[in-house]
């Protein structure tokens, strides 16, 4: 029983002895005896585990002593906060003593609270908040702080600006406000990374390698215009084979089937379908054929210009200011004094958008705008830009360009070739082209490079057996095309060659010389200007004048007729001449002898068994027996191979071979359109006529 009091005694003492130092420490740090207070608190801490806990909280949180630490004055105060439930109510009541309750623990902990996020808030240094957040989970200000973690995390990644960047921050901060954005800027970093170096292949590997990116298609768009960007048939064609599920698929198909299609003919389409028989568009193709067999005639309704086809349907509704025939399956037209083209299904394949335009030729167009002029493809991709005052036609692979001081040339991929530098140039022909500068003329090749010295005050273009008339000081000779001079410049005039024979003229007199520029007919007559135009050899003969009078020679220089007529025709059927005495013509034979009398204003030589004869000031038509076929009564006949295209009265009509009246005396115009349709106007209307089924189209019965 002893023992048992002396244990009570003793444990009875050492509760007093606890309570007394808890009691010195509080004291202790009511008159700011921080040293003492702190060493007493922590002995306590296991055992008082409120008390102890809250001391040292507020030693920590004080600024007036050496022990200031926000963090361990956090750590305490949430120590003793989270004890506070397991205090008895006699253990409170104690506490109360020295000012500390639930609230004022709650109080302290907020306080402190707001201090540490306050330095965390001013810092604005990620670290600092990440650590706030690791070491105050409780906190109130948590999801501020949760906030500006995710801020200024935002602002680090912006600022490294890389895709590694931005996923980082998705991967450590996926609730962020921020995330939607960031994610946006990792992919585009992501692409523009991976793409860096614009290389075809790291388009393609991008796409295998993030098939789910938003930037797959901006990808893809890419492979499309790289892998296609000489816009070949064959680049087309591997486009398609490597990359079946690209978006742009379909239109390679198109664009390869555009540039297969130099023309739109029935027989390029089935090459094509021959040649690429997995085309897709099947369908498409087959109207095509169609349509490209069936000719297209332009007709004008309303004041409007359209298309009918031979039947006299119309194809292409009449809405346009003009419009000009199908060429390579494409036809200009006008509106509203725009220019485009459309194809036979009436698509506007080349917008209206140019102020001029020519038909086009070899897939390619010359068009301008702003009166600039420059070259289009079929699918109105700019060739050549248009900022040039002229623009000719491609001969030998290159065009003529102007701007408004000189020439130069460009070949059919837009590249100038021949720099504009040269005062006059001319088309390429057999490889060469007349140029000229500082008022002399030469040749150049399709180099540039200057082959016949530019030198010459006049030159012409080479003719076909590779000769040239040229002209120094006052003088004519001829040149080679290897700049060799085969006729000396000693000459007052040369004519053009005509069946391999030119006149040449010197003191008064000429004669001719051959393709070898030797004499091969001497220079026995007077030579005067307009001998240059009727002296010229048709087939084996040419008109000589003596004394006023014309008479015929032979390539030998014979005179195969005498100089007694005042004009004569083509000596080419020598038994019906037609010749010219005394102000009247008729025809004789090379004998001399008149087979039809002079009587005629004017005779036009024999077509076959025909021949156009002027009486007074209207035309007729004989045969060589001199009968009247007929009558002299038309301002104009035009023998055809379907009969005779007459004017009467000003108005045409057409007689078929018998002379009979197919088309009547009604149009004011009447020409050839193809070789099996005539184009009718009439006023404002136009209309056609298909020779080969003597029928109308697109014209009523009653204006016919």
């Amino acid at each position: 029983m002893r023992k048992i009091q002396i244990f009570i005694y003793f444990g009875l003492l050492a509760i007093t002895l606890q309570s007394c130092k808890i009691n010195s420490a509080f004291e202790a740090l009511e008159v700011y005896n921080y040293f003492k207070a702190k060493k007493l608190f922590e002995k306590k801490v296991d055992n008082k585990i409120v008390a102890a806990p809250y001391g040292l909280s507020l030693i920590y949180g004080r600024n007036d002593n050496p022990f200031y630490n926000l963090d361990s004055a956090y750590k305490f105060i949430y120590m003793a906060d989270s004890n506070w439930a397991k205090l008895n109510d006699k253990q409170k009541e104690k506490l109360q003593k020295h000012k500390v309750d639930s609230m004022s623990v709650q109080n302290w902990k907020d306080s402190i609270d707001v201090k540490r996020f306050e330095i965390v808030n001013k810092a604005k240094e990620l670290n600092l908040v990440i650590q706030y957040i690791q070491k105050h989970p409780q906190s109130t200000r948590l999801p501020q702080a949760i906030r500006l973690r995710d801020s200024l995390a935002f602002v680090k990644a912006n600022k490294e600006n890389t895709s590694l960047a931005f996923e980082e921050f998705l991967q450590n901060f996926p609730n962020a406000e921020e995330a939607l954005v960031a994610q946006n800027r990792y992919e585009k970093l992501l692409f523009e990374e991976k793409t860096v170096s614009n290389q075809l292949e790291d388009y393609r590997t991008f796409v295998e390698e993030h098939p789910q990116s938003p930037f797959v298609g901006e990808a893809q768009d890419s492979i499309f215009y790289k892998s296609t960007a000489d816009q070949t048939i064959d680049a087309y064609y591997n486009f398609i084979q490597q990359n079946p599920n690209n978006p742009h698929l379909n239109e390679a198909w198109r664009k390869l089937y555009e540039r297969y299609m130099i023309n739109y003919s029935p027989e390029r389409i089935a090459e094509f379908r021959i040649d690429y028989p997995d085309y897709p568009f099947v369908d498409e193709l087959m109207m095509d054929i169609e349509l490209a067999r069936k000719p297209f005639l332009p007709f004008k309704s309303d004041g409007a210009w359209g298309f009918i086809d031979l039947e006299g349907n119309v194809m292409i509704e009449p809405q346009f200011q003009s419009v000009e025939k199908f060429n390579e399956g494409l036809a200009l037209v006008v509106k509203e004094g725009k220019v485009g083209f459309v194809d036979k299904s009436g698509q506007v394949v080349i917008p209206l958008i140019y102020e001029d335009a020519e038909s086009f030729r070899s897939s390619l167009a010359i068009v301008a705008k702003d009166d600039y002029y420059g070259i289009i493809d079929r699918t109105n991709k700019v060739i050549l830009p248009l900022e040039y005052d002229f623009v000719g036609h491609f001969y030998d692979g290159l065009a003529l360009v102007a701007n408004d001081t000189a020439y130069g040339y460009t070949n059919k991929s837009g590249e100038i070739v021949i720099p504009i530098t040269l005062d006059y140039a001319g088309d390429f022909q057999n490889g060469l082209a007349l140029v000229e500068q500082n008022s002399l003329k030469g040749f150049i090749n399709t180099q540039g490079r200057v082959v016949v010295p530019i030198e010459y005050k006049w030159l012409e273009p080479f003719q076909k057996n590779g000769l040239a008339r040229a002209k120094k000081d006052s003088l004519f000779g001829l040149i080679n095309q290897q700049s060799t001079v085969v006729l000396p410049f000693e000459y007052d005039a040369i004519g053009e060659f005509s069946n391999h024979l030119a006149l040449v003229a010197k003191e008064g007199k000429y004669g001719y010389v051959n393709d070898s520029a030797q004499l091969k007919v001497e220079s026995n007559f007077d030579f005067r200007r307009d001998a240059l135009n009727w002296g010229k050899f048709e087939g084996n003969y040419a008109k000589y004048m003596l004394k006023e009078k014309f008479g015929i020679i032979d390539t030998s220089g014979k005179r195969v007729f005498p100089a007694i007529f005042e004009n004569i025709g083509s000596y080419n059927d020598s038994n019906y001449i037609a010749v010219k005495k005394n102000g009247k013509w008729g025809y004789t034979n090379q004998e001399l002898s008149l087979v039809i009398p002079y009587q005629y204003n004017f005779a036009e030589s024999f077509v076959d068994t025909l021949a156009k004869v002027k009486l007074g000031n209207y035309w007729g038509l004989i045969d060589k027996e001199g009968e009247q076929l007929l009558e002299n009564e038309f301002d104009d006949i035009q023998i055809t191979s379907f009969g005779f295209i007459v004017e009467k009265d000003g108005l045409k009509g057409v007689l078929n071979p018998l002379f009979q009246e197919i088309i009547p005396f009604l149009y004011d115009k009447i020409e050839l359109f193809s070789e099996d349709i005539l184009l009718l106007e009439k006023g404002e209307s136009l209309g056609y006529y298909k020779i080969s089924e003597a029928k109308y189209i697109g014209i009523d019965s009653g204006e016919k």
